[in-house]
């Protein structure tokens, strides 16, 4: 007999072969097990876990030769999708710095590639260039410090505004 579904001679269940049958018998209880998988995995998160990072220690060359292949195979794929994600994520990530701080998360002005969140305050940020961020040691604790990079993004920022002023009266 012939499988009723793809033609191969050897016959199983139902009409069909073991591999036809394998993909019926799987959609036609799908739910069910999409349902019992989450459930499993809900409640053996901690052994699942644990299971990954054994696997992870014990076969590391392995995984990151694989990670490395998979990125070169799908290298723009990956690198789009790392920029979709960089930005869609890039205010959360800060805030969630931010907090973990104990600081809050006011923007100012729009993020853009290599800058800084700085905190010129408790809750208010202020995105400057990440030279201009690094180059001036400073501490929330230390006010002093925080003056003197204070007074640079604020320098910074006011340029950038009368910039901005004299590109927008040009227009008009």
């Amino acid at each position: 007999m012939t499988c009723d579904i793809c033609g191969i001679d050897k016959h199983y269940a139902k009409g069909m072969c073991l591999s036809c049958y394998g993909k019926y018998n799987y959609n036609k209880n799908k739910d069910k097990k999409i349902k019992y998988q989450k459930e499993y995995n809900d409640k053996n998160k901690k052994f699942i876990s644990e299971r990954k990072k054994k696997y992870y220690i014990k076969n590391k060359e392995h995984t990151l030769q694989k990670v490395k292949e998979n990125t070169n195979k799908n290298k723009d794929k990956y690198l789009q999708y790392q920029r979709e994600y960089y930005w869609e994520h890039l205010l959360e990530d800060k805030k969630s710095k931010a907090k973990q701080k104990g600081l809050g998360f006011k923007p100012i002005n729009t993020p853009w590639r290599n800058c800084n969140s700085h905190h010129i305050n408790k809750k208010d940020v202020l995105f400057i260039p990440k030279e201009l961020h690094e180059s001036i040691y400073h501490r929330q604790k230390l006010p002093n410090t925080m003056k003197e990079i204070n007074d640079a993004s604020f320098k910074w920022w006011n340029n950038r505004l009368i910039l901005i002023q004299g590109i927008l009266n040009g227009i008009h």
